[in-house]
């Protein structure tokens, strides 16, 4: 499974069976495509895009959405063995359900520069995932550094195997943004 960030607050994880974008800007991708806010204009009524809180199985992949807001709906979904969160513009701290499902998570993709950094570190603590995965935005110094660990520097993409591949204690990931 690889993990990409694209930019504008879109990212591609690609697996063996499929492939999601999160927040695409190009809607023409041939994959699954996730929306956190539902009011995006323009998506086309596909039943490969998903911009509303429920459960969705598409491609082998089980996608849970959870409205956190009025305007935004945050993802967990299951590829390739893994448990991904996608908060999306998440403005506040989750509800203890809500929480308690993200949880399962093993990586949280989150935007520091959307949530801000205190807001960001207190989601990453409520979800304890094993890596968290940012974007390279001007946020990134101050919520790196309160978070503490970074994996590698910068990165443009992760790639991971399998689940044993993840660490014993969360990680930080810097992502660039690619072309795709």
């Amino acid at each position: 499974m690889q993990i990409s960030y694209l930019k504008d607050g879109s990212y591609k994880i690609k697996g063996q069976n499929a492939t999601i974008y999160c927040n695409p800007k190009d809607y023409s991708s041939s994959g699954i495509c996730i929306f956190n806010n539902p009011n995006t204009p323009n998506i086309p009524n596909s039943p490969n895009f998903i911009y509303y809180p429920g459960e969705y199985e598409i491609s082998q992949v089980n996608i849970y959405g959870y409205q956190t807001s009025p305007t935004n709906t945050s993802f967990l979904f299951q590829i390739d063995g893994f448990s991904i969160a996608f908060l999306g513009d998440c403005k506040k701290a989750l509800e203890e359900d809500v929480s308690s499902e993200l949880s399962e998570a093993h990586i949280l993709i989150i935007n520091p520069e959307n949530s801000g950094v205190e807001l960001g570190t207190e989601l990453v603590s409520q979800i304890e995932p094993l890596f968290v995965i940012i974007p390279q935005s001007p946020q990134t110094e101050p919520f790196s550094k309160s978070m503490g660990k970074v994996k590698n520097g910068l990165q443009d993409k992760v790639s991971l195997k399998s689940v044993s591949e993840l660490p014993e204690e969360t990680e930080l990931i810097i992502l660039n943004p690619v072309k795709e």
